[in-house]
């Protein structure tokens, strides 16, 4: 599936395989409702996915959101996995693994996320960036922060 931009609305994927070479995988901006359940987020050149924007929230159940961010022909390498701006997203039994900066990145005021029974794996930095979000994890969660690299 091409990169799918989502605009006040609501909207589910299930059973989906995206991926995006000239971008984000999926944006949800301007109050837009995202759900996801066992959908494939992979190789996008920018971040997998991307919900941004007062009122806007989103859920991924069961996901596989694995390296995205790898950069592109107009892309810069190093995006994450899921970037939330000012938004609410909530991740539950899902993997997110081997993104090229974070797995996930939360900005902005409001920003926030519930964590639960979810592997967050092997991304170039930081497993979870909050700048000033907010990450609540619940369950049991496989985190592992990647190692210093030596120069």
């Amino acid at each position: 599936m091409p990169c799918s931009s989502i605009l006040w609305v609501d909207v589910s994927f299930v059973d989906c395989d995206i991926t995006s070479s000239s971008g984000r995988g999926v944006v949800a901006t301007r109050g837009s409702h995202l759900l996801m359940h066992r959908c494939q987020v992979h190789d996008s050149a920018a971040t997998g996915v991307y919900i941004g924007g007062d009122g806007s929230f989103g859920e991924a159940v069961g996901c596989t959101i694995v390296r995205n961010g790898k950069g592109g022909e107009r892309v810069l390498r190093g995006h994450s996995g899921i970037f939330v701006d000012r938004a609410k997203f909530n991740i539950r039994e899902s993997m997110i693994n081997s993104n090229f900066l974070t797995g996930v990145s939360l900005v902005g005021e409001g920003a926030h996320s519930v964590i639960e029974n979810t592997q967050i794996k092997g991304n170039a930095t930081n497993p979870i960036d909050c700048s000033p979000g907010k990450v609540e994890l619940k369950g049991k969660n496989d985190i592992a922060i990647p190692p210093a690299s030596t120069i």
